[in-house]
Formats: C-alpha cells, sequence, structure tokens
C-alpha cells in the first residue's frame, strides 16, 4: 500500500466529498493512476495540513507527498521532488464587474484575501504594499470575501481560480492579471529515498502520456 499526504482543504487538487464519504480531487485521481503503474494495489490518504505536510513526510507517517506542492529551494532542502507533473501560476482576481487589471502593483493599498500557509501568501507579504491582508482557510473562501465586499480581490492559483471559473464562478469573478509568478507543481519523498523516487518518476510518466491524464486535467482546470 502506499500512502499518500495531503491537504485536503485544497479544490480542485484535494477535497474531502461529504456525498462519497471520501477524498477526490485531481491530485487523488494522479495518483490513484500513478500508484497503479507503480505497482500498488492500494492506496492511502492521510489528510495533513499544508504547513505539516514535510514533517509528516519525515515521521514515516505517509510515503509521497501529493498536495497540488509548488517546487521551492526552501522545499528542496527537506524532500527529494519528483519530476513535475503539472505547471500553474499565481493571479490576481477580482469580482466580474470590476475594471481593476494589471499585475502586482494592483494589490497596493487594496484589501487582499490569499489562503494562509500558501505560496500565494508568501509572495503577497513579500510585495508588502497591500492595504490589508485577509488570511482564509481556503481558495473558496478567498474568493467570497471578494464577492461579500470583505476584500477587494484575492490572489489564487490559475489552476484553482480556472477550477472555480468554471464550476459555478464563472460569472460571479475573473482574473485581472496574468501570470505574477510560476511554479511547477510535483509529488515529494523523503529525502534520499532514491528507490521510490525513481518508481514514482516511472509511474508519472507512465500517467502523462494516457488519455486519463489529458481527462483529469480538463475536469479539473477545464481551459487554463
Amino acid at each position: 500500500m502506499l500512502k499518500i499526504g495531503l491537504d485536503a482543504n485544497f479544490p480542485p487538487f484535494e477535497y474531502y466529498q461529504e456525498s462519497t464519504k471520501a477524498y477526490t480531487g485531481f491530485d487523488v485521481e494522479l495518483m490513484n493512476g500513478v500508484a497503479a503503474n507503480m505497482g500498488y494495489d492500494k492506496v492511502e490518504f492521510v489528510n495533513t495540513g499544508l504547513k505539516d505536510l514535510v514533517q509528516g513526510l519525515q515521521d514515516k507517517k505517509y510515503d509521497v507527498i501529493a498536495s497540488g506542492f509548488s517546487i521551492t529551494p526552501v522545499r528542496q532542502q527537506d524532500v527529494d521532488f519528483s519530476e513535475p507533473y503539472l505547471n500553474d501560476g499565481f493571479r490576481v482576481a477580482v469580482p466580474a464587474g470590476s475594471n481593476i487589471h494589471g499585475g502586482i502593483e494592483v494589490l497596493e493599498d487594496r484589501r487582499v484575501a490569499v489562503k494562509n500557509e500558501s505560496f500565494a501568501l508568501d509572495m503577497v507579504n513579500d510585495f508588502g504594499k497591500a492595504g490589508k491582508v485577509i488570511e482564509t482557510k481556503s481558495i473558496e473562501e478567498a474568493i467570497n470575501k471578494v464577492l461579500d465586499g470583505e476584500a477587494d480581490c484575492c490572489v489564487i492559483s490559475r489552476s484553482a481560480g480556472s477550477f472555480f471559473i468554471a464550476n459555478g464562478y464563472g460569472d460571479k469573478i475573473k482574473f485581472a492579471s496574468d501570470d505574477l509568478k510560476t511554479d511547477s507543481v510535483a509529488a515529494a519523498v523523503r529525502k534520499g529515498d532514491k528507490e521510490l523516487l525513481n518508481s514514482l518518476n516511472e509511474g508519472l510518466r507512465t500517467f502523462k502520456k494516457s488519455q486519463e491524464f489529458d481527462q483529469l486535467k480538463k475536469t479539473y482546470f477545464g481551459e487554463m
């Protein structure tokens, strides 16, 4: 059995589906397919908060992190990343009727909603000129802060924004910028676990060549 660590409060990558009482999302379906290619007949998903994912991996609570996990220099010190399976970016989103448009400068003196403990939050804090930074527990909550008028805009990933625009928010919210920053999303294993990493990469390469992978991207991200 392959154990996968994820933060289940991060749709469309992973979330808990009450109707089925199970985890679902892009990463969940991806890793089920990849694990099968690796020879595993069962996968267990372990829900862990984003800030504790690396520690949980090091404590051997699971074997792999697959959680919309961006490759960063800081994380590379603690884990070994697989080959990337998705290229993503971070954008400003605003109400559909807003005339706000531009680059990161549009955040200046504005109320900005952003998911806590996220790469996007680090980017907003590094910019340092937002009028107010409103941290939320999820990307959907950040979007709703904008729609409720509590925030002027939010900073979210292109992939997640595309998912929500395609699933109920298309007439409510829009992107107001191109990618402010791009990143690569990959799975991660414990530092030095070369055998598992090689198997994971081979499983990913095989799955990425399949029609199922192309369909997954369209299902969860639309035309991103």
